[in-house]
């Protein structure tokens, strides 16, 4: 599974989806360097 290292990312956009059973979601979409980009395993 993707996730990134610990540190500050840039946030390029924030949404918020609404579900149909009444609650909302938040969606952040970031810019990271590739080398930020890691693989975590159980």
């Amino acid at each position: 599974m993707p996730a990134l290292a610990r540190g500050v990312v840039d946030v390029e956009g924030v949404s918020y989806p609404k579900l149909r059973t009444g609650g909302e979601l938040v969606e952040l979409r970031v810019r990271v360097p590739a080398q930020r980009v890691v693989m975590i395993s159980r």
